[in-house]
């Protein structure tokens, strides 16, 4: 059996293969919280999005390579993922993380942020962890019937004390994202 790296194979041929570039499958993966999955469950994932086996294999190898090298990274400390698409512009959804009384509006909480970018958003918490949130996009989204333009909010919580502590995070950024989705479309 012949195996390539599909780092060689051309962006435009990934794009044509599967509809769409690495960097929409790897998006998606990230806001999906697929860092902290075994290759088979991003093979699976990508299957139910409608890629073919050998596509959602060398795409879940490659993502997950790539993962691998960015957690090790960050040590062993626990961590949280989280992500949200919102069919929405960048300035609409950067003005509702990087605005303080907005964001406290959602977040429900009043931490210290700094705008390293004008995409990314960092929140110092009182335990000295730290969340990265980034919107990444635009995008254009398809329900089947119309496209839509929309961006993806990613959020990374590192720092975090133990594997419970990550786990009550993610859910409390989940949540946090629900409430931001529901800001966004009553803009």
């Amino acid at each position: 059996m012949v195996r390539r790296n599909l780092t060689q194979i051309a962006d435009e041929r990934v794009a044509l293969a599967t509809g769409h570039g690495r960097q929409h499958w790897f998006t998606l993966l990230d806001v999906v919280g697929a860092p902290a999955w075994k290759k088979g469950r991003i093979a699976a994932f990508l299957s139910d999005e409608g890629l073919s086996g050998w596509w959602s294999d060398a795409l879940a190898v490659e993502y997950h390579d790539a993962a691998d090298r960015h957690l090790s990274q960050l040590g062993d400390a626990p961590h949280a993922f989280a992500g949200v698409t919102l069919a929405s512009d960048v300035d609409d959804v950067w003005d509702h993380l990087a605005d303080d009384a907005e964001r406290a509006a959602w977040l429900g909480q009043e931490w210290p942020a700094e705008a390293p970018d004008a995409r990314t958003l960092r929140l110092k918490l009182p335990d000295d962890s730290e969340a990265s949130l980034e919107v990444v996009g635009p995008a254009q989204l398809s329900d089947g019937h119309e496209s839509m333009s929309a961006v993806r909010v990613r959020v990374e919580h590192i720092g975090l004390a133990d594997q419970k502590t990550a786990e009550r995070m993610e859910e409390f950024w989940n949540g946090a994202l629900e409430r931001l989705a529901g800001a966004v479309v009553g803009f």
